[in-house]
């Protein structure tokens, strides 16, 4: 697997041609002497576990008046010429806050925010503000990767009762997943700008090469450079994010989860180990850790096939929480036509066990 060069940008101008109407996108684009240097190798995480190319600090523009007014002026022109009238301004916690909130001023609008999950105490809140059921809603955001945490504010919206217009924001990698996922939501995007205007003007203001543009072009054909992923999502019922993260925290308790054709278990608090049924040998060990939120276990070095499995979970409105297991594997087209099932049932079978845990 080729390492990309990663490149932090920073934008400190977009524009936005109104006048063609075919969200033909120009951004110039400026770097402090910080940002300014091509970055070492480094992971840089998105949805779902996609690694980027790219670092967008969107949050930066709140610190230039210029720059925050024009993104505020160019998001109430879009609202008014592409959604009409509506009643309320929303923001996407946290990057959406601030330029929502700029918006909803320019109109004389009532602003809510949406937290990526219920506040753990006070009202324990998820939509911060006046609920009007039946009031419309465009949403504010500043960046969309896989569209799952922003259309996440989306579904919290609609549950709570307003009628969402659609969605604006100031960059869009432009992913395939992200456009199915707006679509069967049904749910309308608009940006300020996107990838491809993003890299094309990194190369003519000389801020990348041609071969690094070669590189993230072909980032942009192919974000998960070969892993596939095996997605489920399940309500945990009256559980907790909290208590959902503590039990998968423990390898030891992922005996649980797995078939019967997962024999010879070993397994400590870190690591595990394991026999597929005639198939092969499987030794994982934990990765990453958000505290009370989400778990990275991976696949060692030794391993047939580069294994990744991602748990993590968020409270929802009224009780209970929604927690999310994804498996990746880096798969040969051969192997991805022999083993997708079976992983994806895999990954169905461990849901379905880790939701019963928590309804005895």
């Amino acid at each position: 697997m080729n390492r990309l060069t990663h490149v932090k940008i920073i934008f400190l101008f977009l524009s936005y041609d109104l006048q063609r109407r075919n969200c033909k996108n120009d951004c110039q684009v400026a770097v402090t002497n910080q940002s300014s240097q091509v970055k070492p190798p480094r992971a840089i995480h998105m949805d779902l576990g996609i690694i980027s190319p790219i670092y967008c600090d969107n949050r930066i523009t709140l610190s230039f008046h210029a720059i925050r007014t024009y993104i505020r002026q160019q998001f109430v022109h879009i609202i008014r010429e592409e959604f009409g009238p509506v009643e309320y301004i929303a923001g996407v916690a946290t990057g959406g806050i601030a330029q929502g909130a700029l918006v909803a001023q320019e109109f004389g609008l009532p602003f809510v925010y949406v937290r990526s999950e219920k506040k753990k105490h006070g009202l324990e809140n998820k939509i911060e503000g006046r609920i009007e059921p039946g009031k419309s809603v465009v949403i504010i955001e500043d960046l969309v990767s896989t569209g799952s945490s922003s259309l996440a504010a989306f579904h919290a919206l609609t549950e709570a009762g307003f009628i969402v217009k659609g969605m604006v924001a100031i960059f869009s990698y432009n992913l395939e997943i992200a456009k199915e996922n707006f679509k069967e939501a049904k749910c309308r995007l608009i940006t300020l700008s996107d990838y491809n205007s993003l890299i094309n003007e990194a190369l003519e203001s000389n801020y990348i090469s041609d071969d690094e543009l070669h590189s993230l072009v072909k980032w942009r054909e192919n974000p998960e450079n070969g892993v596939h992923r095996f997605p489920k999502s399940y309500n945990s019922g009256p559980a907790s994010a909290e208590a959902v993260f503590n039990f998968t925290r423990d390898l030891n308790n992922f005996e649980k989860l797995m078939p019967e054709q997962v024999i010879n278990w070993k397994s400590s608090e870190n690591e595990c180990e394991f026999d597929i049924k005639g198939m092969a040998h499987i030794s994982l060990i934990k990765a990453e850790e958000e505290p009370g939120k989400r778990i990275l276990i991976v696949s060692k070095p030794d391993n047939p096939v580069e294994l990744k499995i991602e748990a993590f979970c968020e409270n929802e409105s009224g009780t209970g929480s929604t927690a999310y297991l994804v498996l990746s594997a880096n798969l040969s087209p051969i192997l991805r036509i022999m083993a997708s099932g079976p992983m994806q049932n895999l990954v169905n079978i461990m849901a379905d066990r880790l939701k019963t845990v928590f309804s005895v």
